[in-house]
């Protein structure tokens, strides 16, 4: 009777074991099949706006789902802050990810954290903002200096090719809107009588966006339009401006996100350019699994498009 009883309990283990070990495989298998298991992602994105970059987030999620990666997104403590998202890029290295997001910008301590990672083998994928002449990397956003002529030739456009403008910039130093404003600049060599008044910086930041505003309304009474470079200044006004209200005769933004969207409708805007970011979220995710795939490393743009967005029809805030 013991005998059987042990024989029974061996064959209860053996049959456990085996379940088990299948159980494993399959799991394994399903892990491989999503690509879970080794591609991990970190997107280090400088700000939680519930606009422009969240839209981003939510391209750079959707595109882990769709394309089987393990998304992270982290995000500074203050909003682009250069040194904390440099700290966040060195973390991710130590932790050994196979990708970063990351926007780019022109600061050699954050160029170098990038380098390192690159050297290191992990894949490294700039969106919205390219740095040229570094290491091999991918770039995944708008052509700046294209778009910088396009909201010239918008200007042009809604002024009837008169009139005298300013320009609100986030912060020196970021390579899209310095080519975003010479692209401007360009586009307005074709209208002599269009003329550039100034060029300020808000600092990404809402209350400086509101100074600005009043300051060149203040300081430059000549100006008769404003054009907002950076997305901060186009959601800030977008909520505090009406057509009859707006201190200037026409406002151009870039950016379509809920507050310019409103601010389409409210009359404060004569339109917004509008990015497809969360595209450039999905299609990051999908260009590092199939670098993974192929081996290697990479150095290559991936231009998405670019929209004038005006009043009669503002609804795709950027999704793609």
């Amino acid at each position: 009777m013991k005998k059987t009883k042990w024989v029974w309990a061996g064959m209860l283990f053996a049959c456990l074991a085996v379940c088990g070990f299948l159980l494993f495989c399959f799991v394994k298998r399903q892990t491989q099949d999503t690509g879970q298991d080794w591609v991990r992602i970190t997107a280090v994105l400088p700000h939680k706006d519930y606009g422009y970059w969240s839209i981003m987030g939510e391209g750079i999620l959707g595109g882990g789902e769709e394309y089987g990666a393990d998304v992270k997104i982290v995000i500074p403590r203050m909003n682009y802050d250069v040194a904390q998202m440099t700290q966040l890029i060195r973390q991710e290295t130590a932790a050994r990810v196979d990708a970063l997001i990351v926007q780019g910008i022109d600061d050699e301590d954050y160029l170098e954290a990038l380098a390192k990672a690159q050297a290191q083998g992990i894949l490294i994928v700039l969106v919205d903002t390219d740095v040229e002449g570094i290491f091999p990397h991918l770039y995944v956003g708008t052509d700046n200096y294209a778009a910088g002529r396009k909201m010239g030739e918008a200007v042009a456009a809604v002024t009837g090719g008169h009139g005298t403008i300013a320009v609100l910039s986030g912060a020196e130093n970021y390579p899209n809107l310095e080519e975003r404003y010479e692209g401007i600049c360009k586009a307005l060599e074709q209208y002599p009588d269009l003329t550039v008044a100034c060029l300020e910086y808000d600092q990404y930041d809402s209350l400086r966006v509101m100074e600005k505003y009043h300051t060149i309304a203040r300081e430059y009474p000549e100006v008769d339009t404003l054009v907002c470079i950076e997305g901060t200044s186009g959601q800030t006004l977008g909520t505090r401006l009406t057509g009859e209200t707006r201190k200037f005769s026409h406002i151009l933004v870039f950016d379509l996100v809920e507050e310019t969207t409103q601010g389409l409708r409210a009359g404060a805007f004569e339109g917004v350019m509008e990015q497809q970011q969360g595209n450039m979220g999905r299609i990051s995710v999908r260009e590092i699994r199939r670098q993974m795939e192929s081996g290697g490393q990479w150095d290559r743009k991936i231009l998405t498009d670019v929209n004038f967005v005006m009043a009669e029809d503002p609804e795709d805030k950027g999704n793609g």
